[in-house]
């Protein structure tokens, strides 16, 4: 069971994941609403915060160390085979909510809500598969 602080930085359907540095965030918008008032004015109700959106570039690398130093026993294509097997989940019954951990601690379900794979360097994809992804993950 991955840990975080020992062996990843987030938790997606049991599978520990690092991010890239700089490529976190989690956004919680205000859900508003403005309607026309019969004199003409407009009335402004704040309905409060939405549901948190995390957008983060997961490293799917190979020789990826845990905080100890360690080399984790996983390899880029195993970390974003298992990314995407969670993005491609059919849904039953129109929903699929995935468990996952944040930064801090907190656990959330979440949809997958957006998918990319990038890759830094084709050359090295024939001896050393190596991706970024990028997420999208929307609370349930």
């Amino acid at each position: 069971m991955p840990t975080i602080g020992v062996d990843c930085q987030v938790v997606l359907d049991g599978v520990g994941y690092f991010v890239e540095p700089h490529a976190y965030a989690m956004k919680r918008a205000r859900l508003r609403k403005s309607t026309v008032v019969k004199g003409g004015g407009e009335r402004y109700v704040d309905l409060g915060p939405g549901k948190r959106e995390w957008h983060m570039t997961v490293l799917c690398l190979n020789q990826l160390t845990d905080y100890s130093g360690q080399t984790l026993p996983v390899t880029g294509k195993a970390l974003r085979d298992a990314l995407r097997a969670s993005y491609e989940k059919v849904p039953a019954g129109g929903v699929v909510t995935l468990a996952y951990t944040d930064l801090d601690g907190a656990s959330y379900q979440v949809h997958f809500d957006d998918f990319v794979e990038q890759v830094r360097d084709p050359r090295t994809q024939l001896t050393s598969p190596s991706y970024h992804c990028a997420i999208v993950l929307v609370e349930a």
